[in-house]
C-alpha cells in the first residue's frame, strides 16, 4: 500500500492534528490517490511516486472555538496554491487514511470523481507540465479499470455528471478517453455509454 513520504506525512498530520480536515478542507492531487488503495482494495501502481508537494481544497470551513487563520495553518505545512476547476471535487468528499504513523484520517474525494477531474485537467496541462498531464491520465486510467470492476455505476454517474458541465468539459473528456485508447476495443475497456447520457 502507497504510503506519504515523511515530508509530506508530516504535512498531513499537522493539518489532520489542527481539525481542517474534519472542517471542511479535502486533500487533492497525489497525495489524495495513495489513500484510495485501502478503500478500493486495490493496488495502485501510479500511486508509487513520492510527493512532497500537497494539494488542498477548502470548499466550506466550519470554525470551531476560538477563529483559526486557515492561511496560517496551512503555511505551517506548506503554501497552496489554487487549482483549475474544483467546483465538480468540491461537491462531495470522503474519510480515508493516509498510512503514516499510526494513521492520518484525511478527506479526499470520492475516487470516481477524481478519475474524473484527472481526464478534464489532463487537457489542460501543456509546455512544462506535459510531465503532470502523463500523471493525470495514469492516474485516471488505473482508477476506471479498477473502477469498471468494483463499482461501474459509481463510475457512471460521475461520467454523467461532468459530461452535463457543458461543452467545454465534455470535450476535454472525451479527449482524454480517446488518448488512453478508451473509445474503442483496441486499449483498456472503454466506458460503457448509458442509454439517454449525454455524449
Amino acid at each position: 500500500m502507497p504510503a506519504p513520504s515523511l515530508v509530506l506525512g508530516r504535512i498531513l498530520e499537522a493539518i489532520a492534528n489542527a481539525g481542517l480536515f474534519r472542517q471542511g478542507v479535502v486533500l487533492i492531487g497525489t497525495a489524495a490517490y495513495q489513500a484510495y488503495a485501502c478503500p478500493l482494495g486495490a493496488y495502485l501502481g501510479a500511486a508509487a511516486t513520492l510527493t512532497n508537494g500537497i494539494d488542498l481544497l477548502v470548499v466550506s470551513f466550519v470554525a470551531r472555538g476560538e477563529p483559526q487563520d486557515i492561511e496560517a495553518i496551512l503555511k505551517r505545512a506548506d503554501p497552496a496554491e489554487a487549482l483549475p476547476d474544483m467546483d465538480y471535487l468540491a461537491e462531495e468528499s470522503m474519510e480515508a487514511v493516509a498510512l503514516y504513523g499510526a494513521g492520518v484520517v484525511v478527506r479526499v474525494p470520492p475516487a470516481p470523481r477524481y478519475a474524473m477531474h484527472k481526464l478534464l485537467i489532463a487537457r489542460k496541462r501543456g509546455g512544462r507540465f506535459l510531465a503532470k498531464r502523463a500523471k493525470d491520465l495514469a492516474q485516471a486510467n488505473e482508477l476506471i479499470d479498477i473502477l469498471l470492476e468494483t463499482d461501474e455505476v459509481a463510475l457512471l454517474d460521475a461520467l454523467d455528471s461532468i459530461r452535463v458541465r457543458g461543452p467545454a468539459w465534455r470535450k476535454a473528456i472525451e479527449a482524454s478517453l480517446r488518448e488512453l485508447r478508451r473509445d474503442d476495443r483496441k486499449g483498456h475497456p472503454p466506458l460503457p455509454v448509458r442509454q439517454g447520457a449525454v455524449g
